[in-house]
């Protein structure tokens, strides 16, 4: 059934969502209960149209949390002074973002913070 489908769909974004640290707990504790109800009154819902664009604000939701954590990265990274030879975290930084991977980004700004190279495994890719 396609609600069905959209309700994991939804759920799945906010995983990630809460993996790759743009949603809070509290944050993604609602929304799994929202889930969660509308995924047990599936067969009972008698206006999808009302669900449908609830998941949709829920969506966006997540999209608005990843982009704000975004921007607070690269205003963070704005701030600094990255000498010539760490140039290239400042790219796996913008790569980790372009992924959504926010949690890597701040490490990674992090350790450009204190001027010290990141460590290999947070330098190389997230999906390597």
């Amino acid at each position: 059934q396609a609600l069905s489908r959209e309700i994991a769909e939804c759920r799945r974004s906010v995983e990630v969502g809460s993996a790759y640290g743009y949603l809070v707990d509290a944050d993604r504790g609602q929304m799994e209960s929202q889930l969660a109800q509308w995924e047990a009154q599936v067969d009972e819902q008698r206006r999808f149209d009302v669900v449908w664009a609830d998941l949709k604000l829920l969506r966006t939701r997540v999209v608005d949390a990843r982009t704000a954590q975004a921007g607070k990265v690269r205003d963070a990274l704005r701030s600094l002074t990255v000498p010539d030879e760490l140039r290239g975290a400042v790219t796996d930084v913008e790569e980790a973002l372009t992924e959504g991977d926010i949690a890597t980004a701040n490490e990674l700004v992090h350790w450009l913070s204190q001027g010290r190279p990141p460590p290999t495994e947070l330098h190389s890719s997230p999906s390597s």
